[in-house]
């Protein structure tokens, strides 16, 4: 495998099979993994930390294998540094941009719309 990644799990990663479902999810995606490190908690209470490297044949499917592994809480250990770039105009993010709070936003709940409680509905 000529392309790698070292990530890093951690929490209660034996007794909920985590770990076993991201190894899996590895070779399902036509990876491989080493285990570099893993320290398992002592006791009930204490948290569990994996450290395994990815490899994959090409950037574009350890990228595939590495998205997939984020929904079980794995991170990169080295997440490398942020792209700065200016914004195309004002008020406009680029393409690839992803946030959540940096536009002004309503949270949208369940009950009467603003129009039937004037009318007293």
């Amino acid at each position: 495998m000529g392309y790698t990644e070292t990530v890093e799990v951690r929490g209660h990663i034996f007794d909920s099979g985590g770990l076993a479902r991201i190894l899996g999810d590895v070779i399902e995606y036509g990876g491989d993994y080493r285990i570099d490190h893993l320290e398992p908690g002592r006791g009930p209470a204490d948290e569990s930390v994996a450290r395994v490297v990815i490899g994959a044949h090409d950037p574009q499917q350890l990228s595939r294998i590495l998205m997939r592994l984020q929904t079980h809480g794995v991170n990169k250990l080295d997440p490398g540094k942020a792209v700065l770039r200016p914004a195309p105009r004002d008020g406009v993010f680029p393409d690839d941009f992803y946030s959540t709070t940096n536009l002004e936003w309503r949270k949208r709940h369940p009950g009467p719309s603003r129009a039937d409680r004037q009318a007293g509905s």
